[in-house]
């Protein structure tokens, strides 16, 4: 139910984002985690333009089938919703490189145990390149930092904690629309 309310809140997001941002973008993105394995997800990106070299972005994905590794095994749906700076190097017209990072939360669910939402951070670098007028692709490579514990019960006995760390490196490939 909570995966739901997050989807939901990212859909008014984008709906109320749009009449205030500067940019809109879909991604395809590979994560590979520490602990959980890797996993491909959509996700999107909503610029605002702070300054003619920084934006503001909210980046939001949805990773389905992270396996968890260690004392048990679980499968990990992840949720990131991140907030965060870019610096726009603006060097040419034919192509714009960009660093920036920020803050996250990482809502996350397990088939097995419970597993809590967790805060965390991303540092992120990438080009984009205009293809006409407002259209452009990007590539991007990111890092996130973000641990969590699941807990589950054995059948009443003992309580079972496992620690997981989903940091790792991701890569985006997206198309956007700037205005």
């Amino acid at each position: 139910m909570k995966r739901y309310l997050w989807i939901l809140a990212v859909v008014v997001l984008a709906a109320t984002g749009a009449a205030w941002a500067s940019s809109v973008s879909v991604t395809v993105s590979q994560w590979a985690t520490d602990h959980a394995g890797d996993d491909s997800g959509l996700g999107f990106k909503l610029g605002l333009s702070a300054t003619p070299n920084v934006d503001i972005e909210v980046r939001v994905a949805f990773f389905d089938m992270l396996l968890a590794e260690g004392p048990e095994v679980f499968e990990v749906e992840a949720f990131p919703v991140e907030l965060g700076l870019s610096y726009n190097f603006r060097v040419s017209d034919k192509a714009n490189p960009y660093v920036g990072g920020g803050v996250g939360y990482y809502e996350l669910d397990a088939k097995g145990p419970e597993l809590p939402g967790e805060f965390g951070w991303y540092l992120v670098g990438g080009i984009d390149v205009p293809i006409s007028k407002n259209w452009l692709v990007f590539a991007e490579g990111l890092y996130r930092q973000v641990e969590a514990q699941a807990e589950s019960d054995d059948l009443g006995r003992s309580l079972i904690k496992q620690e997981l760390n989903l940091s790792g490196a991701a890569f985006n490939l997206g198309i956007g629309i700037r205005w």
